[in-house]
C-alpha cells in the first residue's frame, strides 16, 4: 500500500521511549505553547494515534498521515486546543520485524495468516493503551500549568485528553477493537479501509467467497463453517474462531452504543477488505451514534487517499471540545 504524499511543514518530530518501543510524536511542542498562552481551569489536549497497515511498512506510513491530519487541522480550524499525532512501528513491522513472512497472506504461502494477523492486532491494541497511559507523563503538561489555588488543586485533573484512534487496514481493524475493549479511552475512531467483522473477512478469504452474499460468520458455531480437515488443523483452528467471533459479536452488538464517535472510510472497489462486510454495522452505528459518519470513495481499492483524510479532518474539527 502506498503512502499518501505529505510535507512536514512547521510541525516538529520527537522520539520517545515507551515500554521498549520507539514512539514518534508530531507537534508535541504545541502543548507547552498552548498552556503558556492560556489561563484556564481546564486544558484540552487532542491526541491522534496513527496505526499502520500490514505489510512492508514502518512508522513513516503513520507519519505521512500524521502530517496531513496536522496540516488540515490547523488550516481548517481556529481551535486553540493543540493536536499531537503519535506513530510507531506495528508489531513485527519496521525495526521490530522478526519474521517478514508473518506479515503475508494465505495466498502468499503463509499458512498461519489468520493467527498472525489476529495476534498482531491484539498486541497493537495493548500497545496503544500502554502508550496512551504513558504519554501524559512524556508531554508533562502538569509541569507547565500555571499555579492554582488549593481548592482547584484538589479537583480532578485539570488536563483533559481527547483521544483519536486512526488506522489503515490492519491499523483500522485495531482501532475498532481498541474502542470495543476500551470504550472509555477513545473519543473518536477513524478506521480507513478496515473491517469490523474479522471472522467473516478471514473465512471469506480462506474459502475464496467473492460474491456479495456475506453472512455474519461470527454467529456460526465452528462446526457450521464448512471447513475441511486441513483448514481446521492448519489455517483456522477452533480456538481462534472462538476468540475472534467473540470480539466480533461485542463490536457488532455493543460498540455503536458506547458513545465512541466514528468516521469510517472505504474504497468502493476494495477486494481485499470489502466495504460490504462492514456495511450493516456502519449503518447501525450512524443510527445509534448520530455524530458518526462514513465515506466510500468510488474507483478506489484497498488504498488510503488524501480525500479520505480530508473528509475525516473536516468532520473531526466539529467533534473537538471547544473551551
Amino acid at each position: 500500500m502506498k503512502k499518501v504524499s505529505y510535507e512536514k511543514g512547521q510541525f516538529t518530530e520527537q522520539k520517545v521511549f515507551i515500554g521498549g518501543l520507539e514512539v514518534y510524536l508530531y507537534n508535541a511542542d504545541a502543548v507547552e505553547k498552548y498552556v503558556a498562552s492560556n489561563k484556564s481551569k481546564e486544558y484540552h489536549i487532542n491526541v491522534a494515534y496513527i496505526l499502520q497497515p500490514r505489510g512492508d511498512h514502518d512508522h513513516t506510513f503513520g507519519e505521512s498521515i500524521a502530517y496531513n491530519i496536522l496540516q488540515d487541522y490547523y488550516s481548517k480550524s481556529k481551535l486553540s486546543t493543540p493536536l499531537v499525532c503519535v506513530a510507531w512501528d506495528a508489531p513485527n513491522h519496521g525495526s521490530r520485524c522478526v519474521q517478514v513472512e508473518r506479515n503475508t497472506s494465505w495466498e502468499e504461502g503463509n499458512v498461519t495468516h489468520a493467527l498472525d494477523m489476529i495476534s498482531m492486532i491484539d498486541s497493537y491494541v495493548e500497545e496503544t493503551k500502554l502508550i496512551m497511559d504513558s504519554l501524559q507523563a512524556h508531554l508533562n503538561v502538569d509541569h507547565h500549568l500555571p499555579p492554582s489555588d488549593e481548592k482547584e488543586a484538589e479537583d480532578e485533573n485539570r488536563v483533559k485528553f481527547f483521544n483519536i484512534i486512526s488506522g489503515v487496514s490492519l491499523g483500522a481493524h485495531t482501532s475498532i477493537r481498541f474502542a470495543s475493549k476500551y470504550p472509555k479511552l477513545a473519543q473518536v475512531i477513524n478506521p480507513m479501509v478496515g473491517c469490523s467483522d474479522l471472522s467473516t473477512l478471514l473465512l471469506n478469504r480462506l474459502q475464496k467467497i467473492d460474491d456479495q452474499d456475506y453472512k455474519k460468520k461470527f454467529y456460526f458455531n465452528y462446526e457450521e463453517l464448512g471447513l475441511d480437515e486441513e483448514q481446521r488443523r492448519d489455517f483456522y483452528p477452533k480456538a481462534l474462531h472462538k476468540h475472534v467471533s467473540k470480539q466480533d459479536i461485542n463490536i457488532f452488538e455493543n460498540l455503536s452504543n458506547s458513545g465512541v464517535k466514528m468516521f469510517a472510510s472505504f474504497g468502493a472497489d476494495d477486494k481485499l477488505v470489502p466495504a460490504e462486510l462492514s456495511r450493516s454495522w456502519v449503518d447501525m452505528y450512524s443510527l445509534n451514534n448520530t455524530d458518526s459518519q462514513s465515506f466510500t470513495q468510488e474507483h478506489i481499492g484497498h488504498q488510503i487517499t488524501i480525500e479520505m483524510i480530508d473528509k475525516f479532518t473536516t468532520w473531526l474539527i466539529k467533534q473537538i471540545p471547544i473551551e
